[in-house]
This record gives structure tokens, sequence and C-alpha cells, in this order.
């Protein structure tokens, strides 16, 4: 296989975050003042992407929080449900943030946030099947970058980025050797499944992502060029896009015969995948 190129998947995503500086409630066990936070997230198109997230579905969409707040491990959890395609939400439950004066000294707030296409934070996204334009959107899972040093701001307004956080994978098959009208279907080896866990990072726990089930992931084709394919698969920190063994199958069936066969291909590329990137290659027989 001949690896022809790689490029940034480039999504552009930012997440609005408004802390309401009025909006403090007492937890009435403690006395403590909490500040509920206000989401508001927009999307910008995904360029050079087929068919991944681009807007968002009112009624439809959830958007997952985890705040942390440094020095003393204080955390929270939220859920946030997008009412308009402006990007407006209504907190199902809100993540909030304690006030200093709870705290014997200063504190930072940083907010990790998920854009979760499985809905609730329970449910765990499938993967394996991205043969359809839908099915491909619907494993576009996007995450928001650390908040500043900083933290977030006590007031105002403060914009965290989103980013895609799976890796995209396109193959071209090479006219020349391949006729794409016998292809029937392309698959990928990678890990079928993601889910929302938590880590700590020191103190409190956090919102992050897991993957598991390694296996098959049916790739989408595109419906303009019949001989390119392309899926979401999970990130590769720490080590190569490589399980062992053949990592691309190409599934074919006989316009004449109708007999099915398929060809194996070993991915030679040692690239570490990264989420938020396109992988390019051209595959030849």
């Amino acid at each position: 296989m001949k690896a022809s190129k790689i490029t940034k998947y480039t999504a552009a995503a930012a997440l609005t975050i408004l802390l309401g500086s009025c909006a403090k409630v007492e937890d009435s066990a403690s006395g403590t003042k909490l500040i509920p936070i206000e989401l508001k997230v927009s999307i910008e198109p995904a360029t050079r992407s087929l068919h991944t997230k681009k807007s968002w579905n009112p009624g439809k969409d959830h958007i997952l929080v985890s705040t942390y707040q440094t020095n003393y491990g204080d955390f929270s959890f939220g859920e946030y449900l997008v009412i308009d395609t402006e990007g407006n939400t209504k907190a199902i439950q809100p993540a909030v943030r304690k006030t200093e004066e709870y705290f014997r000294g200063p504190t930072h707030t940083r907010i990790y946030a998920f854009y979760w296409p499985a809905g609730s934070r329970d449910r765990k996204i499938n993967l394996q099947d991205q043969s359809t334009p839908e099915l491909l959107e619907a494993a576009d899972i996007l995450e928001s970058r650390y908040s500043p040093d900083g933290g977030v701001p006590t007031e105002g307004v403060v914009t965290v980025s989103f980013f895609h956080a799976l890796a995209r994978i396109r193959l071209i098959l090479d006219k020349a050797t391949i006729n794409a009208s016998e292809v029937t279907e392309v698959l990928i080896a990678s890990n079928t499944e993601a889910s929302i866990g938590t880590r700590w990072p020191g103190g409190g726990p956090i919102l992050t992502l897991a993957y598991a089930n390694p296996g098959w992931i049916s790739m989408c084709r595109d419906t303009d060029e019949p001989n390119v394919f392309e899926a979401l698969v999970a990130p590769t920190p720490g080590y190569k896009h490589r399980l062992g063994g053949e990592q691309i199958k190409v599934r074919f069936r006989n316009q004449e015969s109708g007999e099915p066969s398929e060809f194996s291909v070993l991915f030679d590329d040692a690239t570490k995948l990264e989420g938020g990137k396109t992988y390019e290659y051209t595959i030849s027989r």
C-alpha cells in the first residue's frame, strides 16, 4: 500500500462557555455558594470531510461536561441539550463551580466537554458500522481542548475549542488496478467501541474517552467518488497503528459471475494516529 499524504482534519469547533456571574445558588447541605455553568456551543463546517458533523440537531445533540477546580480537587459533572441551530443549550444537569470563598486560597476551574452522539453518558458508541453517511456522522465524537492554564474566568465568556476526537482514515482505490464498481465493502481494523469514562488528574475525576473491542470497521463510500472510502477510528497515543496481520480488507463481487472475493492489505505505515487529523492512503492491487 502506498502512503499518499497526511493532512489535518480541519473541522474547527468552538464551545462558548458562559459562567453566570449572578446565577449563584446555595448548597443547602454545606452552605457553599455554587455557580451553575451555562453553555452555548458552535461548530464550523468540517473542511475536506465527507459526512461528518456540520451543524446542530436541536433537541437531540447532547454535550457532556466535567469541571475540575485545581489545588483542591473539587469537581462536578453536567449534561446539556442543544435547543436550536444557533447552539443555545438548556441544562439537563448543570455543571457547577464553587466560589473561591469556599476555599482557603485561589483555585482555577478547568472544563472538559464532549459532544456525545449517543446522548447519555452511560451509552457506548458502536464504531463498527460506518457504511453510510448517517452512520459515519453518528461516530463523529467532538472533544474540547483543555481550559487555559489560568482556568475559566470567574465572570464573562470564555471559548474552549472543540476538535474531532477520532482520526479520519481516507482510502483511495487505485482506478488503474481496482474496478470500484465491483467493490462491495472496505473494512479497516481498529477498536470498534467508544465510551465515556473518568480519570483522576489529581484529587478528582474528569471525563475522558476510552476505546475497546478490536475488530473491523465498515467504511463509508463517497457518494461523489465511488473509489474513495473513509472511516473514523480511535487514535493511537503512544504506539503505532499496527495490530498485527492484515489491516484492510477490500471485498468484491464479480459483475459477470457474481462470485464474491476479497484481498487484504497489511497496513505498512507506522504513523501514530492522532485525533483530529486525516490520514490518506492509495491502495493498488
